[in-house]
């Protein structure tokens, strides 16, 4: 049997205007953790297709 846990996602997520590597996630993670004054990490990775664009949409976990 799978345990269902309770995530708190972080209100706001990142959007790259291009795919985004794991060092510019990497990088966008410890300044939202900065900014927002909370331990994060990734919840999700997706790459979309926006206005004709390939980009790259971050959500954010709090683990604090």
């Amino acid at each position: 049997m799978v345990e269902a846990r309770t995530v708190r996602l972080l209100d706001h997520g990142s959007l790259f205007l291009h795919v985004a590597t794991s060092e510019e996630i990497e990088c966008e993670r410890q300044a939202m953790e900065a900014a927002h004054g909370e331990q994060l990490a990734i919840f999700r990775v997706t790459h979309e297709t926006r206005s004709g664009a390939r980009v790259t949409r971050v959500e954010w976990e709090i683990l604090s």
